[in-house]
């Protein structure tokens, strides 16, 4: 009777010890505002037909700073909208709180990924981001459940050349110019802070750029210049995945994901998820997805 107990057992560890491992759920939470808002548009769907289980939080306020989210965060006020997706086993769940404190989302969930981000307008200027950065990442480290949680830099987009937004001037109008400034500020601001990982959404978008059939939808893949568009919400969507799920699970984008949005040819989810790739890969620099192959 003892072996054959023993024997159910090892049977147990060895056949569904792995099954367990791979149903392990990852759980995201971005510090932001609508540009974080745009990424996970379309994350559960993304997830979902990958067969990939996962929990992604966004403690939003509009157009929120770093210096913003350090006030809010010192007087302890809870100013934020909390929406949190939770996906298992083919099935989604979306819960929207208001009047959420920054200390609640963060032990929320123990979370295993936490992304901050500059407002938009002032992410490639880096005076910026001092000294707030450093002390939202003391606070974040005072309050988060996960001793091993990886704070993540969300590196955000260039705008639109046709964007009417009251920062551009500040980069001359000019898309490229502002998309460099934005690596350099967040190459400096990790370098200063020790924040090892990026999400790379800004060289994303760009690398989207550089194909006339992506860069052509909506307004250079924005809605209005500034906010993302369907397939630029597509496309930081995959970047989501791919920086933070896609290892873990053991999932390829190409493969695993087959979701795309109504909206978009197999041709240009193709071609969003090579820009998506790229930029994993090569997060400061702009790849020329017209010339690649896969």
């Amino acid at each position: 009777m003892y072996k054959i107990i023993l024997f159910s057992l090892m049977f147990l560890f060895l056949f569904l010890k792995p099954a367990m491992a791979d149903a392990e759920t990852i759980k995201i939470l971005s510090i932001g505002n609508s540009f974080s808002q745009d990424i996970q548009t379309e994350i559960e769907e993304i997830a979902n037909s990958a067969g990939v289980d996962v929990v992604v939080g966004n403690l939003y306020r509009s157009g929120e700073s770093l210096e913003g989210h350090w006030k809010q965060a010192a007087g302890s006020r809870k100013s934020y909208q909390y929406q949190k997706k939770l996906i298992f086993n083919g099935e989604w769940k979306i819960e929207d709180r208001e009047r959420v404190s920054l200390k609640d989302g963060l032990v929320d969930e123990e979370w295993d990924y936490i992304t901050l981000q500059q407002t938009s307008g002032k992410s490639g200027i880096y005076r910026t981001y001092n000294p707030y950065l450093g002390k939202l990442m003391n606070y974040i480290g005072s309050y988060v459940k996960n001793p091993d949680a990886t704070l993540t830099l969300h590196m955000t987009w260039a705008y639109s050349n046709h964007s009417t937004n009251k920062f551009f001037p500040h980069y001359g109008r000019n898309q490229s110019t502002m998309y460099r400034a934005i690596v350099a500020a967040s190459q400096k601001a990790m370098t200063n802070h020790g924040i090892s990982t990026v999400l790379p959404t800004g060289t994303a978008i760009q690398n989207a750029r550089s194909h006339a059939l992506l860069n052509d939808f909506d307004d250079e893949l924005t809605a209005d210049g500034h906010h993302l568009g369907v397939l630029g919400d597509y496309i930081g969507g995959l970047v989501l995945f791919e920086t933070f799920i896609a290892e873990a699970h053991g999932k390829d984008l190409f493969k695993d994901v087959t979701y795309k949005p109504e909206e978009i040819t197999e041709e240009q989810a193709y071609l969003a998820k090579l820009a998506a790739k790229e930029a994993v890969k090569k997060p400061f620099h702009v790849t020329e997805i017209e010339y690649l192959e896969q």
